[in-house]
């Protein structure tokens, strides 16, 4: 068997050296104490949270849309977990869906940044993508997406490897293409990228298993592609494509915003490694990136949680983009003579890329204190009536940002006190999952939230 490595980088002759384990610490507690207020305050019900928990009380098996099979059984686990033992608090139960929905993202994105870690520069290009696909998306927890981006990020930093892959990584990346299969039909945009790289390095000539692994993910990505163009043609469901709607629109404006500053990021990390002779363009371009990262997130607070929502499309292309980087980085490594000195990055490049992806949790956070509100007049307001009301009658200055409308109906079963409680109507009947008067026989009586 021959195995071929790169040579070791080197902090005294390439700059391209492991960030420190300090750094990468700071990084995985803010995403996983980020994750845990978002679980505490129930903001996987969210969206069409209510109704995902509901159909899988009601079924006993994991809510799928067509296509997307095999994430969402992954991300409800927990939840059929708790089902099938018979807990009936639905609180705890919202509680076991959000880790399925925003814990597991959490510890891809971790497991990611760990993984490329050894590497400065894709170190701080996986953590501007982090910052901008965590902060943006997951209180919107329910999308598929929030799972399938950082699955494909943690597959590009493993193939990305120059020594050979381990055991333990060769099942991780053979599990997380498996699930990318049936995850999400946007993530054929990225399975194609992941295609061009795992049969790149198959090519390289690294040990049997490399090959093998790589291969492995090269089909698998290639069959994630399929599924993905089978389920727009024969099985599109209403949001299949028109998440790209926003960006042919060029909204939300926050996420122009935090786009914008992330390629500013990246740019001004490679011109003072590439041109240190232009190093006095570094002053204008930090101004340009503090203001644009401000901005964002300033415009994110204020239109709400619909950020969440719209900013889906923006992150797919920003993940196959990431991609293609870390082709190219590991490409250039394997040239003749090492070109570990074509990227150096130094210390305030990367306590930067870190400064954006901590400021880009503030978006989630900050969500999370309204949600919770309006989350406490909701239920307050259902359990001190009984019978349906119309969505007029649940009074919060947060209604307008935090109210779905056609989910009213399973959030009243959700956060029900009893099955006397009050049943909100959707405001458009044609939506509603079912009639307001069926509420209290959608689920045995004895679930309730306590």
């Amino acid at each position: 068997m021959r195995t071929q490595t790169l040579r070791a980088t080197s902090a005294s002759t390439d700059g391209d050296v492991q960030v420190s384990g300090t750094v990468l610490a700071l990084v995985i507690i803010a995403l996983l104490a980020t994750a845990i207020i978002l679980i505490a305050v129930n903001s996987s019900l969210y969206g069409d949270g209510a109704y995902y928990l509901l159909a899988a009380i009601k079924s006993g098996r994991p809510f799928n849309v067509s296509g997307r099979e095999l994430i969402d059984a992954v991300r409800q686990t927990p939840l059929l977990i708790g089902i099938s033992i018979g807990i009936d608090n639905t609180r705890f139960l919202t509680v076991l869906q959000g880790i399925g929905f925003i814990l597991f993202p959490a510890l891809i994105w971790a497991l990611a940044l760990q993984q490329c870690c050894i590497s400065r520069i894709r170190f701080t290009l996986v953590a501007i993508a982090c910052g901008i696909c965590f902060g943006s998306m997951i209180f919107y927890s329910v999308s598929e997406l929030t799972l399938a981006l950082p699955l494909v990020v943690l597959i590009s930093c493993l193939l990305a490897k120059e020594t050979e892959y381990s055991i333990v990584q060769s099942l991780t990346m053979v599990i997380a293409a498996i699930i990318l299969v049936f995850s999400y039909e946007a993530i054929a945009l990225c399975s194609v990228v992941l295609v061009v790289h795992a049969v790149v390095r198959a090519k390289a000539g690294l040990a049997s298993l490399d090959i093998f692994v790589s291969w492995m993910v090269a089909v698998l990505s290639v069959a994630a592609i399929g599924v993905s163009l089978w389920t727009l043609e024969f099985r599109p469901n209403s949001n299949s494509g028109d998440f790209l709607n926003s960006i042919e629109e060029l909204r939300p404006k926050s996420m122009v915003a935090l786009i914008f500053a992330g390629v500013c990021l990246a740019t001004w990390i490679l011109v003072q490694a590439l041109a240190p002779h232009l190093r006095w363009i570094t002053v204008p371009v930090f101004g340009v990136i503090a203001f644009s990262t401000l901005a964002g997130v300033a415009l994110a607070i204020q239109d709400g949680p619909i950020t969440s929502i719209l900013s889906r499309g923006y992150c797919v292309i920003l993940i196959a983009v990431l991609e293609v980087a870390l082709l190219i980085d590991w490409i250039r490594k394997r040239r003749p003579g090492g070109g570990y000195n074509f990227v150096k990055v130094t210390t305030m490049n990367v306590t930067v890329a870190v400064t954006f992806l901590l400021s880009m949790l503030a978006i989630p956070i900050t969500f999370a204190i309204p949600w919770s509100g309006f989350l406490g007049e909701f239920r307050s307001t259902i359990n001190s009536k009984v019978g349906v009301m119309p969505s007029s009658d649940v009074h919060s200055s947060n209604a307008d940002k935090y109210l779905v409308g056609w989910t009213n109906p399973s959030m009243s079963v959700i956060l029900r006190a009893s099955a006397n409680s009050a049943v909100v109507a959707s405001p458009d009947s044609s939506f509603e999952p079912f009639t307001p008067i069926e509420a209290s026989r959608q689920i045995p009586r004895r679930y309730g939230w306590r």
